[in-house]
Order: C-alpha cells, then structure tokens, then sequence
C-alpha cells in the first residue's frame, strides 16, 4: 500500500490535509478536501432533517456536479443507503423509481456545474426496515431500467475502493478524467478509489474523442483515463498517443472484453509513450472491481482477467461445486472478498434482508492458465440451444472478432442472429459459425448492424439488439424469395445419396466428374460464382453461403466472368471431336484419349472416398450409372429395329470386336473400355492389400500399375514384330493401352514434388513411345500429349459468365451427347446427304448437344422419381411410416 494512502474511508476525510484539491472543474476552477468536506456535513445534516430523524434511502440522480458529489457523500456520512441512478430516472413513471419510491430524492442539476440542487420530500412513500450496513443502491446492469438492484455495504465500497488504490498505486498528486458516468459501477470506483487516496478528479462529460478533451485534460493535469471496449475503439481511430497528456501514467480498461489486437496496439503505445495499460475485470455484484492483469504480464495474457485484487480470491467450480484445480478446465468463476455485495434486492422487503456470504458466484465460464490467471471463455446464461448444441454467445462474438468478423450474437427462439459490424462480414460471419459448431444455415441469419446501440454505461444494450435481430427475423421472413431447390437436395439427387450430412463434402460422397460440372452449375446459380475448391468444402460452409446470398440479394457478383476449369473445357472439346469425326471426312482423331485422361484425372479427385469404403460392388454401380443402363437400351432398340448386336457388345468386349464395314455400335466401343477400366479399379478396391497402398501411396501405386502396363505392351510390341503378326483390335482401344492413358491422368492429379513430376514425365514419354510404336495416328498422338500439357498446367479459364455457364452445361451433357449422337448423324447424313462438311458438323454438334441436354434433364426426372419409389417400398421405410401412424394414434388430443 502506498504511503500516502488514508486509513479511514473514503467518504471520510479527516486524514486528508484540506487544502488539497479534489475536484476539478472544465473551467479551471478546484474545488478543495475541505470545501467538499463542508459540503458533505450539510447534507448530512439536510438529509437527517428531511428525514425526520429517520434512516431512509436516498434516490440520488448523480451528475458530474460537486453538488450530487458532495450529497453522494453526505448521505455515506449520516448512514442513509443511496440508490444511485442516471439523471432522469427517478421520475414518476420510470421503472426504477415507480418500483422503490424512496422517500427522499435529489434530482440531478447540470453536470460541470455548481448549480444547487435540491431535496424531493415524498411523506407519503413507505419505509420499509433497513439493513444496519446498507450503503449502496445500484441497478444490476448498468442500465438504469432494471429495477433489480445490488445491495452494498460500507465495507464493500470501502475495502473495493481501497484495493483499487493499492494496486493502481494511486497517490495525491495523480488526477483522472470523469470518461465514465457516475451512476455506472465502473465510474464510481474511480470516485470512490480517487477520494480514497486522497487524489482528485476532472469533472468532464466530454467525449474522449472531442476536440476539446485532450487540451482541456492536459490543462488539468490528468494522469489516468478509464475506458471502456468502445472508448478505446474511439481513440484508435483517432489521433490519440497519449503523449498528449504529459502527466499520463496509465489507462484502466473495464466493462468487457477488449479485442485482443486493440490491446496489443494500445499497450505498444504505452510502451512506446511511456504509460502503462491495466485490464481490469469485475461486476457490479462486487463494488465492482474483481481482478487486474499486472503489467509485466502484458501483452501475452491480454486475453486473460488476471489475479484478484488485494484481498480478494478467484476459483472455479464444476457442475457439481466442485473447486477445479486443473489449469485450463472451464468451470464457472466464484469470486470471494469483502467487497462481495450483501445480496440482491426485487422488492422493499430485501433491503433488511441479512449478508450473504461474501461468495459471488459470477455467472461468468472461465478456466485457470497455467501462469495462475484467469481466462473468460462465456457467459452461463448468454446461451443459445440449437440441434441439441448449447453454444455461448459470449463465444460465438469472440471467434467471429478474432477471424476478422465482428458481430453481436443474438438468440431469438431457436434462431441464432448476427448482427454484423460490417455488411461485407455477414456471408463470412455465418460461414464460421456454421463451420465451428455444425449447424445448417438455416438455423441461423444474418444482418447489418449500422450502429452497435449502447447503455449510458458503455456496454452494448441487449434489449435493443434483441429487438433489432427479431425486426432483422420479421423482415427477413416477409421478404420475397424465388423458389429454388435447396442446395442440399440438389447434393443428394447428383450423388444418388438417400441422406447428406452437413459434414460431408462432395468428394466424402463419392461424386464424378458429371455430377462435379451439375453441382458446379447449381452453385453458379446460387452464388454468382462457385468458391474455389468447392468439391472439398462441408455442405454447411456451401449452404452457409448460398444462405447469406439470399439474405443479401442486392449483393453483385464479384465480376461479370467465371473461372471454368480446363478439364471443363477439355470435356466439351473432346466430345465435339468425336461428333465431329463421326459427322464429316475430317480428321479430328484424339477426343476419347482426352475423355480416358479425363476420366483418370476425375477419378484420382473425386473417388477416394469410395475407395477408401472398401465396397468394389457400391463402387462398380456408382461409376457405371447410367451410362452402362442407358448402353443396354440402345443395344436393344439397335437389336430390334435394326440389326443383331454382337455378343462381344453384349459382353463389354465391343473395344476387341473389329467390324469389316461401318455400323452403329461400333461406337460404343468406348463404353466397353470405360466399364473394364471400372473393372480392374474395383478388384484393387477389393484386395485390401492394394486398397490401403491405393489410399496410403496413391501415386506410387498407380505409378507402378502404369510400368507394368507400359512393360507389358512393349513386350508384346517386340513379341509381334519379331512374329510378324498384327494385334487382333484397334491400339487405340485396348484396355492395356487405354488403363495406361487412364493411369497417367491420375497422375497428373496426384504427382507432388520434383521427384514424382520427373517419373510422371518419363512414363508419359514411355506412353507416348508406345502409342507412336502401336502405329496409332499422329494426331491422335499430337492431341494426347496437348491435353497432357494443359492438365499439368490445370488452369482456370475466365470466361463470360453466360458462356461459362453454358459449356458447364455441355460438358455435363457429355455422356448423353456420346450416346446420341451417332443416331442424329446417320438420320442427318440420311436426310441431307449433300450437307457441305462445315455446315454438317456445326449441324450435328448443335443437334447433339440440345438433344443431349433435353434428355439429360427427361433422365434426371425419371431417376428421381424411381429413387423415390424404391426407397417408398423398402421394408424400413414402411416401418417406420406404420410406426408413425401408430404413434399419432396412440397421441391422445
């Protein structure tokens, strides 16, 4: 304790030499110990006569005049309990005083004055018993409408005060600056700590950011401000150093938790300008100060409360009230000390209630760090329960300042509402809940908080932003919406998954490279743009988004273009090849090379998850629909209105069949290839030895699968031309040859690291040799290794977002435009067989492409209704609809 400090309390000055100055006026004007000192005494004795000789409560609306100072500390002096409010609430019809009705008021006169003020004699109020000790009436909030109150006594203000002083090191000559409303718990301790120490006080209702507040505070000699979280915001966006107040010795912060990069720019500058920052904690309950941050702890515990004051403890308990002794488990922060409240009080008759014992349980969840200090972590009953999950709003608010979103959480029902600072942060705001907890966006909205409303104390006002998140609701609801379904639906029709889970992303639920370019395309729709690495995102962070982007629908696009990728591009360019090179004599070989590396390069990206299953038979039926069903439908239209199909095409083995003249099928042979390539992926699936190197070394294994093959087919190269003979099918469809292609396109999406690119590199030349041996076209061979070149390099094209969008969907098409399109050539040729060749493939490319895309969208609608019928008639389901029925039967009404 300092030598300076006066044993009796603070109300008392009879160790304080008169002379010294106590309060400070704007004008200049001081104000000594020994004037406020005769000013206390008479209203005293004016309070005692007022009341008769009776011990009654003071209503004292407190200002920043000496006056109400000096009637604050006379009714301490004669014994009378004060209840404390902001100028203008104790009038009639005001909550606060229509609930206690003291019979003694002083109503507040104009701050910074001298003007006299005078006593409200009401004779008819009642008096109810007194508590001996009773000093202090304060509202439980801060906010002068709660009529609930927290009871004081003269040790609680007392032994608070002189702890304040102790630790602050408060000495006679430091003065500090009225920041903070008196009636506000955090604003009296100053007063009360000041007087105790003998120091003084500016009288200022300026705001710390006015012009005139700095000079003014410098004129005075100010040494200390005490500030609040928004204050310091103020000051940060002003000019302030602190080298405007010469005699600056330090700043206290209280009234809730300051952002922690506030903190560390706040306590540089101090450091910088030689004054020192003190985070402070406490409650109203604790009249008020509670813990302090010593100052060589800064800045690394900033995000901490601290120690207790002098003569105080802090602990924690668990659920049980049990104390905790291990370092960073939450349990809730007990504080015990002398200046614990005496209790609370809703009606007349607890102002003679007995002390309770000197134990505040804060409300607040805290665990201990190891360095012994305490660390807020949210509020007991700041809670919102959703899906089950009780999440702390207190939590919520700080994640979302600490990732660079700051926002006030407010539950409304079952319906979480974020009140963003900023309009930008309302999508990124949601994202991170919606990411951290596991929530769907729907449980949660999101607004524009234009200005963040605040009690006279400083603090956010929680009653008007609960009323603005529920206008935010109301709005929000009436707010007209296009019909569209939801993104989730969307989800588990393209993956043909009877349930998704918020969790899951589309590579976890096994998609392809078709239902990648649907989904694609949904999300164009929904956002404007598809965010980067959307396959790999939980739905919830996607429905998040898709979410904010309707409640926001003013919000542009980021640009008029989209990215599309280059595997996009490369789809729709190899299936036009194959149109084209069926429709007309050019020679436009190569697009079912580029649709199997394709096919290899999709595979690698989205099929991990279904490999990681281990169910090859789940895998074959995912990856062969409906490409495989749809094949079967034209072998028998083919077979019935045509010609006999082959068995080799009934058998998938239409890649070895060679046909002597041109037909039909001969087509399809690709479909052939493509199912034996599935083929020998699901054996490896279903050896769980090369399942776990497929998933544990995905590129070493298919490294060596592609060796293997490239050995195989040289050999047998060198085998055939020393024979002499020929192979029995096309080179350029054999399954060695095609798993080889395949093989180097999961590569290109795998390889990592110098080493693996220089193999990949090698075993593409080595693909290359074997093709150019195999005699295979040089286009074809020309046309491979471009694609190669542009899937190592992978870009993302920018294009217009209408055309974007519009060979996204022809790229989706592209399976439907291999399965029709041959029949659309020959009825061409049929019809206009002296169609120029320029004009017969622009022809057969946009017949292809529309009829693709129609009967993509008639399949898509008949997939959907047959899902739903077999999942209406499984035996589960039918269950649990008799159990449903059963249920609401038995209900009684």
């Amino acid at each position: 304790m300092n030598d300076f400090f006066p044993p009796s309390p603070f109300w008392d000055f009879a160790e304080v030499p008169p002379q010294r100055t106590a309060l400070r006026l704007p004008d200049g004007t001081t104000l000594s110990y020994g004037a406020i000192d005769r000013a206390a005494n008479t209203w005293a004795a004016r309070l005692s006569e007022a009341a008769f000789g009776k011990r009654v409560v003071l209503g004292l609306e407190i200002d920043l005049s000496p006056e109400a100072i000096s009637a604050y500390l006379g009714a301490l002096r004669c014994g009378f309990p004060v209840l404390l409010a902001e100028p203008g609430q104790l009038a009639k019809g005001k909550p606060l005083f229509d609930q206690w009705r003291p019979p003694l008021t002083i109503r507040a006169a104009h701050p910074g004055t001298c003007a006299p003020i005078t006593i409200e004699v009401d004779q008819d109020a009642p008096t109810p018993p007194l508590h001996p000790d009773l000093r202090l009436l304060l509202s439980t909030s801060g906010s002068t409408g709660d009529p609930k109150l927290v009871r004081l006594s003269a040790e609680n203000i007392a032994s608070n005060a002189k702890a304040i002083a102790e630790y602050l090191r408060i000495t006679p000559v430091d003065c500090a600056a009225t920041t903070l409303p008196l009636h506000y718990s955090y604003g009296l301790s100053v007063l009360n700590s000041y007087l105790a120490a003998g120091a003084s006080l500016l009288l200022t209702d300026l705001s710390v950011v006015d012009k005139n507040f700095l000079p003014q505070a410098a004129q005075a000699g100010v040494s200390s401000l005490a500030l609040v979280p928004h204050q310091f915001d103020l000051l940060r966006h002003s000019s302030f150093t602190g080298a405007e107040l010469p005699n600056l010795r330090y700043i206290t912060q209280a009234g809730g938790r300051l952002a922690l990069k506030t903190l560390e720019y706040f306590h540089q500058l101090g450091d910088k300008n030689l004054w020192d920052l003190v985070v402070m904690y406490g409650q109203t309950e604790a009249a008020p100060r509670i813990s302090y941050v010593p100052q060589h702890a800064l800045p690394e515990a900033g995000d901490t409360i601290g120690q207790a004051i002098p003569g105080g403890t802090l602990w924690l308990r668990d659920e049980n009230g049990q104390r905790i002794t291990t370092p960073l488990t939450q349990g809730e922060l007990v504080y015990e000390g002398p200046n614990v409240m005496m209790g609370y009080a809703v009606r007349p008759t607890d102002l003679a209630a007995p002390s309770q014992p000197p134990q505040l349980f804060t409300g607040d969840l805290a665990e201990q760090t190891p360095d012994g200090f305490f660390r807020i972590t949210g509020r007991l009953k700041r809670f919102v329960k959703l899906f089950g999950l009780r999440l702390s709003l207190d939590q919520i608010e700080a994640q979302l300042k600490a990732k660079g979103a700051p926002a006030q959480a407010v539950a409304i029902n079952d319906r979480l509402v974020l009140l963003c600072e900023k309009q930008k942060d309302a999508q990124k705001a949601v994202q991170i809940v919606c990411n951290s907890y596991g929530l769907p966006p729907e449980a949660i909205h999101s607004e524009h908080l234009a200005k963040l409303p605040l009690l006279s104390s400083g603090k956010p006002d929680h009653t008007a932003l609960r009323m603005l998140a529920q206008n935010a609701l109301c709005a929000a609801k009436a707010a007209p919406s296009k019909a569209q379904m939801p993104l989730r639906e969307v989800f588990r029709r393209t993956t043909r998954k009877k349930d998704v889970k918020p969790q899951d992303s589309f590579v976890q639920m096994g998609g392809d490279s078709l239902s990648y370019l649907t989904l694609q395309l949904a999300l164009e729709e929904r956002l404007g743009h598809a965010p980067q690495n959307w396959e790999t995102m939980p739905l919830r962070d996607l429905e998040a988004m898709v979410a904010m982007r309707a409640h926001t629908p003013h919000t542009p696009a980021t640009s008029n273009k989209m990215q599309v990728g280059i595997d996009v591009v490369l789809r729709v360019l190899a299936i036009s090849m194959v149109v084209a090179q069926h429709a007309t004599d050019y020679a436009v070989f190569g697009g079912t090379m580029i649709l199997i590396l394709l096919m290899g390069f999709s595979t690698a990206r989205f099929q991990k998850q279904q490999i990681k299953a281990g169910m090859p038979w789940t895998f074959v039926g995912r990856m062969l629909y409906p490409i495989v069903p749809l094949y079967f439908l034209l072998l028998i239209a083919y077979g019935s209105f045509r010609d006999a199909v082959p068995t080799s095409y009934l058998l998938l083995l239409g890649n070895y069949h060679i046909w002597s003249e041109g037909s039909l099928l001969e087509v399809y042979w690709f479909v052939s290839l493509y199912a034996q390539i599935i083929a020998v992926l699901a054996l490896m699936i279903g050896l769980p030895f090369l399942r776990n190197r497929l998933l544990s070394h995905p590129w070493q294994t298919i490294a060596c699968l592609a060796t293997v093959l490239l050995s195989g087919i040289a050999i047998a190269q060198s085998v055939q031309t020393l024979s002499g003979t020929t192979l029995p099918y096309h080179p350029s469809r054999g399954l060695a040859e095609g798993l080889a292609v395949f093989c180097v396109g999961w590569l290109l999406h795998e390889m990592s690291g110098r080493a693996q690119h220089f193999a990949t590199a090698s075993l593409i030349l080595g693909l290359l040799a074997v093709l150019t041996r195999a005699d295979m076209d040089l286009q074809i061979l020309a046309v491979v290794l471009a694609t190669l070149g542009l899937l190592v390099w992978h870009p993302a094209i920018p294009l217009p977002r209408r055309m974007g969008r519009g060979i996204g969907q022809m790229a989706s098409a592209s399976l439907f435009v291999y399965l029709v399109h041959e029949i659309l050539v020959f009825g061409l040729k049929s019809a206009a067989p002296t169609l120029p060749q320029p004009l017969m493939a622009a022809t057969a490319l946009g017949l292809s492409f529309l009829t693709a895309l129609a009967l993509r969208k008639a399949f898509t609608r008949c997939d959907d209704w047959l899902l739903t019928q077999i999942r209406k008639g499984r035996p589960e389901t039918q269950m649990a609809r008799t159990a449903t029925r059963q249920s609401a039967i038995r209900r009684p009404s």
